[in-house]
């Protein structure tokens, strides 16, 4: 657990210290958090039984340490890797035509495109937020094509925003006007009974584009947070996360509640809104499965991984290799959870909630023990921790030098990796679309600046 506590004091100071740095990366920050922190509030010598698991979990110090040490390692060669302090920021202003015409493309396109989400949302009849319709129910069973395009593109489009930011703010033209697609995306997923993970896709990703041009022009972060405009958007973040939240545990998923009671006897769904209620029962009971879902469930997997093959030396590194990297299952989604739900549970449990589609948090560095063992998972750590830092620091340079399409295509790989820290997902390395997106930026990254230098010099 000491090795978890001087990884949080270390991220703390760089948010306090290096506000820009910390926006910049404030997605893998977040996630990285969210780790320690269940690391320190399990705490060492302990034994906890998981509802989620239906398992005693063993806690140790040895554990926690491993843990906290693997995700100190990754922070330091990822920071290390962007190496902030020679990073050359000359930004300049380029207002070209055809990044104006782009913009503009891109705005109304971006309206259309929600458009067609509301009317899709209301032609089908069903509002999932008013009829007890989960948001995984709403998408497999109901949802039409935009709205399907929307929760696998979420975060592809929410930097797109953010790039858009970054030519009206180069234009001086950035108003409250343009934050209404990101508003009107908050009120959609409320209503389509997202929670938090939608609502933080949306902020974070459109954060890291404008958080990189501050960074290029010096501008202290802290004077943007007091103008207005900032804070109307993550009032209106916390409020919509609040609602998420309520609608989720309380109104949807509560024992009490009328949805759970109906969805559990096959009985008609009745309005959510018009049965809510909240006392000081059900208000402990959400806090419980709140607090068990963000501080201790994505801690099961780990402990349960590390105690098997480090304490019973029960490790299977070529079934790992086999189930995670099969081929005919790449597009299957995350198989490094499901193998290590699979592996780690009882099979009946495990059957069961691959049955209601409920996917355990963590994953990540849990699945490298599973592949390389305790030992081989480091230089792992530090390959993966490396290649993501070069990442974000090439994105950085890319929207210093307004490449969009090539920080587009930049952010795209980075997703993976991003994918990679937040449930262990390392499959897309045997997927053929990764590495058509991996020469498609090798390609923009050489042909882009040539285009932009012919288009510079005929402006003149």
């Amino acid at each position: 657990m000491i090795a978890s506590l001087l990884t949080l004091v270390g991220i703390i100071w760089l948010c306090v210290k290096r506000p820009t740095m910390a926006l910049i990366l404030n997605s893998l920050l977040f996630i990285f958090l969210t780790k320690l922190l269940s690391a320190i509030y399990v705490g060492d010598d302990q034994a906890y039984f998981s509802s989620e698991s239906e398992l005693e979990i063993l806690s140790s110090p040895l554990a926690l340490n491993i843990y906290g040490l693997s995700l100190a390692l990754t922070f330091f060669v990822i920071f290390k890797a962007i190496n902030f302090q020679k990073i050359n920021c000359s930004y300049k202003d380029l207002n070209l035509e055809i990044y104006q015409w782009a913009g503009k493309f891109f705005f109304i396109s971006l309206f259309i495109f929600i458009g067609f989400l509301f009317y899709d949302l209301f032609n089908i009849g069903l509002i999932p937020a008013f009829d007890c319709i989960e948001r995984y129910d709403y998408l497999r069973n109901y949802a039409n094509a935009s709205h399907k395009f929307l929760i696998k593109y979420l975060p592809m489009i929410s930097f797109s925003i953010g790039l858009y930011y970054v030519h009206l703010k180069s234009l001086k033209k950035f108003n409250l006007i343009h934050l209404s697609p990101i508003l009107l995306f908050f009120v959609y997923l409320l209503l389509t009974s997202n929670r938090f993970s939608a609502f933080f896709q949306v902020l974070s990703f459109s954060v890291i584009p404008i958080s990189i041009y501050y960074f290029h022009n010096k501008i202290n972060p802290r004077i943007i947070i007091r103008k207005s405009i900032i804070k109307i958007l993550f009032t209106s973040f916390l409020v919509f996360i609040f609602l998420g939240l309520l609608n989720s545990y309380v109104l949807q998923r509560d024992q009490n509640s009328k949805c759970y009671i109906s969805s559990q006897n096959n009985q008609q769904m009745p309005n959510s809104i018009k049965n809510f209620k909240i006392d000081k029962e059900i208000f402990n009971r959400v806090k419980e499965k709140i607090v068990y879902r963000s501080l201790i469930q994505p801690l099961d997997l780990y402990l349960l991984t590390f105690h098997r093959i480090v304490a019973i030396k029960d490790w299977k590194p070529e079934q790992a290799f086999s189930i995670v990297f099969d081929i005919d299952k790449v597009f299957e989604g995350n198989r490094s959870i499901r193998y290590l739900m699979n592996i780690n549970l009882n099979k009946e449990r495990s059957l069961f909630l691959e049955k209601i589609h409920n996917q355990f948090g963590g994953g990540y560095p849990e699945i490298l023990i599973e592949l390389f063992g305790i030992w081989g998972m480091w230089p792992a750590i530090i390959l993966f921790a490396y290649i993501t830092g070069m990442l974000i620091r090439k994105l950085i340079y890319t929207i210093r030098d307004q490449h969009f399409f090539s920080s587009f295509l930049t952010f795209y790989i980075f997703y993976a990796f991003f994918n990679f820290y937040v449930g262990g997902m390392i499959n897309f390395l045997i997927a053929w679309t990764f590495w058509i997106k991996v020469f498609a930026l090798f390609l923009a990254l050489k042909i882009e600046p040539l285009i932009i230098s012919n288009k510079k010099s005929l402006s003149k």
